[in-house]
């Protein structure tokens, strides 16, 4: 009771403070250090401590936690805490009471830890990266399981049935062994999903619901041989790539006209260069959702490249503000319509 007191206790002002963009530095300190406390208590359970280590190569769960939940605390050229205030103005503060914002904070917090152990797995494991992806743009493009989100966890359950939540979940072996008898590791990564929901569909001894996190390991060992993965542990969908590419163009084309007025027309930037940021940060999303391994951290060198008379300190002065923060905005976007067509 102690601890959840401790937790509680600001956080109601502090929110409200972070909406209207007028948080204090001890706000902002209170605030990371909750948010720090529940995403160290959520890899706890996600992680073994013997993993921790030898696997993910972290110290602490502390350092973990931080590495996972950095980003949520980017602020734009205001200021503002875009990524709280947008979760938070979704949420109706005066009604809720300390513990349903507690709830709240602590589901933004697990998606995040979920998503910043995609992430490190995808650094330490590149192979099983690639699958997550793949998995990630087929969904997209198949269009026939749903996603949802269960005590922060990504879950996948076929299109148009009871996901049976009730019942227990399929452990990895025992869904490998029953998914290897109809694919192998020659099967793309399409067509695995589509064996999948086809076993999926049928069962009713356990969960209709999978972590796409098994699901992904599950993949890799099919693809595996003595341990390495095979060719065809990484297959590109001809169909599915330029569709994501694609989006990525329409998006990033939309939210550059929309920016335009605020920063060519205010004569913020000049036009040459505000093409720059949107050809940099298209560049980026490309790499990052395609394939390629790109990250937002690569604005500098994309952008010496098509202006190398930028030095590095003029980008950390002039641009980097800017560029990184209309990145992360795109991104967001991207991520919607990805989302919206799963």
């Amino acid at each position: 009771m102690q601890s959840k007191l401790l937790l509680t206790s600001n956080l109601r002002s502090i929110i409200c403070a972070i909406i209207a963009g007028k948080q204090t530095l001890q706000q902002l300190n209170e605030f990371v250090s909750v948010c720090h406390a529940l995403a160290t208590t959520t890899l706890r359970h996600k992680i073994a401590a013997a993993m921790l280590q030898s696997r993910f190569h972290y110290s602490s769960y502390s350092d973990m936690a931080y590495d996972c939940i950095a980003d949520l605390f980017s602020r734009d050229n205001q200021d503002v805490l875009v990524r709280v205030k947008s979760y938070f103005e979704g949420v109706d503060i005066v009604q809720a009471d300390d513990e349903e914002l507690l709830a709240h904070l602590r589901r933004l917090i697990a998606s995040k830890v979920n998503q910043g152990v995609f992430r490190i797995y995808g650094e330490i494991d590149p192979g099983l990266g690639k699958i997550l992806r793949n998995i990630k743009l087929a969904i997209q493009s198949l269009e026939s399981f749903t996603v949802s989100s269960r005590f922060g966890d990504w879950h996948l359950c076929p299109n148009m049935i009871e996901a049976n939540q009730h019942l227990p979940t399929y452990e990895a072996q025992e869904l490998e062994r029953e998914l290897c008898r109809t694919a192998n590791g020659n099967d793309a990564i399409p067509d695995l999903l589509s064996k999948l929901s086809l076993l999926m569909r049928k069962q009713d001894t356990n969960s209709r619901s999978v972590p796409l996190m098994t699901v992904a390991r599950v993949f890799r060992s099919i693809y595996s041989h003595d341990g390495e993965i095979a060719d065809t542990a990484e297959p590109e969908d001809r169909f599915i790539v330029p569709d994501t590419t694609a989006l990525i163009k329409e998006v990033c084309t939309t939210f550059k006209r929309e920016m335009e007025p605020k920063y060519v027309g205010k004569k913020k930037v000049s036009p040459d260069i505000f093409e720059s940021y949107f050809t940099v940060i298209e560049q980026s999303l490309v790499d990052h959702f395609v394939g390629n391994d790109g990250d937002m951290s690569t604005f500098y060198e994309k952008l010496s490249a098509l202006k190398p008379g930028i030095t590095r300190e003029e980008y950390y002065d002039g641009h980097r503000a800017v560029v990184e923060y209309l990145g992360r905005l795109v991104r967001e976007r991207v991520v919607e319509r990805l989302k919206a067509n799963t």
